[in-house]
């Protein structure tokens, strides 16, 4: 097996566990600030996130990725000229160091959360991008 085709199953196997991991859906409470300076005598409000699989962000993310990688692996191969094992790492290797980067971010905002479920739409993209950039 090339190198691409371990990459690829390297790939699908940590989507299956991160699959396997995370099967319920993600939910987060948050409580909901409140301008009242005693604590004790405001109620506290909470608000959800649920994070499913079927929404039009994890599209997005597929997307993003898929075409992140085939661009950084064109613009690697042709106009930088860098070996096609090494371009496949680095298109690879910086799009996922850009999802886990928007997850961090994410993770960092008020009402944002880290979405494992994100990354792995992300590596789905990877993915397809792999099979896109090894056809003839």
């Amino acid at each position: 097996m090339d190198f691409s085709g371990r990459v690829l199953n390297s790939i699908l196997i940590f989507i299956l566990f991160l699959l396997v991991t995370s099967a319920s859906s993600q939910t987060v409470t948050y409580p909901a600030k409140s301008d009242s300076l005693d604590k004790s005598i405001a109620p506290i409000k909470t608000y959800s996130f649920i994070d499913k699989f079927k929404t039009p962000d994890k599209a997005q993310h597929v997307m993003g990725s898929l075409i992140s990688t085939v661009l950084i692996y064109k613009i690697c191969r042709e106009p930088l000229d860098v070996q096609d094992r090494n371009s496949k790492i680095f298109a690879a290797g910086i799009t996922l160091g850009l999802g886990i980067s928007k997850e961090i971010y994410d993770h960092s905002r008020t009402r944002g959360m880290f979405s494992w479920r994100d990354l792995l739409a992300d590596l789905a993209g990877i993915g397809v991008g792999f099979i896109l950039i090894n056809q003839p």
